[in-house]
């Protein structure tokens, strides 16, 4: 009998057991349950589309609306209340400048003026005191958690909001030295001025060493999409010396890796590659001349850039070509409220720039022109005396020096650029741009050793030109997924003559004419979400490089005339993806056919992994 009596006890105790059992389960389980249910009903950085779908199933109502009016909004923090539909939507929408009226089950969403939610507001006032010393805090900041709603109070400690407010709200009290303190907006509706205490806090400062950020001032920093990318804009700098103290490719100079061995401005070597490496693109035009006075100053005008991204490793797919660095030029695509005008007097030009907005502020025209002066001035002898050292130039000078007062006619040098753009965006989706440009320098050196053509005289003439237009679209399919399409074209012209006469009329003339002519189709599709990027698509570039020498003496007469054509098609494709915010990966790849080639395709993969541990290092 005692052994039945202990199973039997030992049986009902597992019973109890298993009935325990099973409730903490349940009670674990409609935890878990309602915890999940409260992290879906929280969102961050959400669309407002996904925002009223989950609306929809939670009220059962159905939402109307214009999906160009919202496909781009996000809302930073969103918390869905499950009691009242009235009250999320003022919650949601009330910064918006979006309303609503309601129809039975349907909710139509429109466009409201800013004051449309004055109605919904609530007030709520209180004063705030040092919970020490029972002195006001006066100017405390008091504002509505995850809204743009607050202000700041009065010197003797006291606030009053009034905004569309609803109970679920917090209200976030802060002073510097005190605790933050954060209640809910229920406590202060429909009672007298509330009462804030506010705690002190012990705070040690370490040491702070107040110094000037270099990259701040010369308008430099870190894209924060493409971490191997360094933007540059005009409008932050400060100037960074030279003859323009806010010349784009002075202030790549600036940047580690970044040198000029002949101490000109564009001439720019990137981890010890040459000039020629680089390639230089304004809006997707690439370029062979960029630099006036020989390169001492870029050829752009300030006033015209908005960015430029300069990209020395991890090159996308999407362009080739070069191997040490990208130069990526652009001008703005934002239409001007209103007409603008700028006028510029330079040591060596004068400049004036203008936009003007017009199809109702759908649609502008940007242009610019630049011009020397000074052509006979010191500052412009002494460049150009750096130019020509160790040349035919010099020589002359000295052999100047050995005859009586010969005459030589010093180097002569102007240049010029013009640039034009049109933009229009006839929708909120569609980007319609239209760019043309052209830059010059023309020099001119003659060396006489008497007045008169009795003499031995000699006469340079360099005239070097680059001109350019692109015409491009770009739609927005989904606030997350583009198409472009782009033509440019860029052709540059080098014309060189030289003639020697010498005392017995002998005469020498040489003369050297080079023109390229660069032509490309593009057509992009740029997919991201979540810190990944896609971008995919294709190209036809023509390339036609023509070269005439003639050389013409008494006794010899050459001539030759070299003219190709390559013809590139290629298909190329990124995949860009921010591991947190230390680790971002690259992988991509072109699969190329060059017309000159026996190879019919040529693959060219590319991969990446670069991280930044802190704003230091990378």
């Amino acid at each position: 009998m005692t052994i039945n009596k202990s199973k039997f006890l030992l049986s009902n105790q597992e019973k109890g057991l298993s009935w325990l059992g099973r409730f903490l389960f349940v009670a674990l389980f409609l935890f878990a349950h309602k915890e999940a249910q409260a992290q879906g009903d929280f969102f961050k950085n959400a669309s407002l589309i996904r925002i009223f779908s989950r609306l929809e199933k939670t009220y059962q109502v159905n939402f109307s609306y214009d999906v160009a009016l919202v496909k781009a909004r996000k809302i930073p923090f969103f918390q869905l209340s499950n009691k009242s539909l009235k009250k999320d939507l003022i919650a949601l929408l009330r910064e918006e400048e979006l309303g609503y009226d309601r129809l039975g089950d349907d909710i139509i969403i429109k466009r409201v003026p800013p004051g449309f939610y004055k109605k919904y507001s609530q007030k709520a006032c209180g004063l705030i005191i040092d919970a020490n010393e029972g002195l006001p805090l006066g100017h405390a900041s008091i504002s509505v958690v995850n809204t743009n709603f607050g202000k700041t109070a009065d010197s003797l400690g006291h606030f009053e909001l009034t905004y569309p407010m609803i109970e679920t709200d917090y209200l976030e009290i802060n002073f510097i030295g005190y605790e933050t303190k954060r209640i809910k907006l229920s406590f202060f509706l429909n009672q007298p001025c509330k009462t804030i205490f506010l705690e002190p806090i012990n705070m040690e400062m370490p040491q702070v060493i107040v110094r000037e950020d270099y990259n701040i001032h010369a308008g430099i920093k870190i894209s924060d999409i493409d971490p191997d990318v360094v933007i540059i804009r005009p409008d932050k700098m400060t100037g960074t010396g030279g003859i323009d103290p806010k010349d784009v490719f002075g202030t790549l100079q600036q940047i580690p890796g970044v040198s000029s061995s002949d101490e000109t401005a564009t001439s720019l070597n990137v981890r010890g590659g040459s000039s020629g490496q680089n390639l230089v693109l304004f809006d997707n035009i690439p370029l062979y001349h960029y630099g006036h006075v020989f390169g001492k100053i870029s050829a752009f005008n300030n006033d015209l850039i908005e960015e430029v991204r300069f990209n020395k490793g991890g090159f996308s797919s999407e362009q080739g070509g070069r191997v040490a660095s990208i130069i990526d030029i652009r001008s703005s695509n934002k239409i001007p409220k209103e007409i603008g005008f700028k006028a510029k007097v330079g040591l060596l030009s004068f400049g004036v720039s203008g936009e003007l907005p017009f199809a109702k502020n759908k649609a502008a025209l940007t242009v610019g022109y630049r011009k020397s002066i000074f052509e006979k001035s010191a500052l412009n002898q002494v460049l150009l005396n750096q130019i020509f050292q160790g040349t035919r130039v010099v020589d002359n000078a000295s052999l100047g020096d050995s005859l009586n007062n010969p005459v030589l006619y010093k180097p002569y040098n102007t240049f010029y650029d013009i640039f034009a753009k049109a933009i229009w965006k006839p929708s909120d989706e569609d980007v319609i741009g239209i760019t043309g440009l052209k830059m010059g320098d023309k020099m001119k050196y003659q060396f006489s050793t008497c007045p008169s053509n009795d003499c031995y005289h000699s006469q340079d003439n360099l005239d070097i030109s680059n001109v350019g237009y692109q015409g491009s679209w770009k739609h927005d399919w989904q606030p997350n997924f583009s198409s472009s399409l782009m033509y440019a074209y860029s052709g540059f012209n080098k014309s060189y003559d030289f003639a020697d006469n010498a005392i017995d009329s002998l005469t020498l003339s040489n003369r050297k004419k080079n023109r390229i002519i660069d032509e490309s189709f593009q057509m992009n599709n740029q997919w991201e979400r979540n810190g990944v990027q896609v971008n995919f698509g294709l190209q036809h570039k023509k390339i036609q490089a023509i070269i005439n020498k003639r050389k013409n003496t008494p006794l010899v007469k050459d001539t030759l005339i070299d003219n190709s054509i390559g013809l590139t098609n290629t298909l190329f494709l990124d995949y860009r993806h921010d591991l947190g915010d230390m680790f971002h990966l690259f992988i991509g790849g072109r699969l190329s056919s060059y017309d000159l080639l026996d190879k019919p395709f040529i693959l060219e993969p590319r991969f990446s992994v670069s991280s930044n541990p802190n704003q230091y290092l990378k």
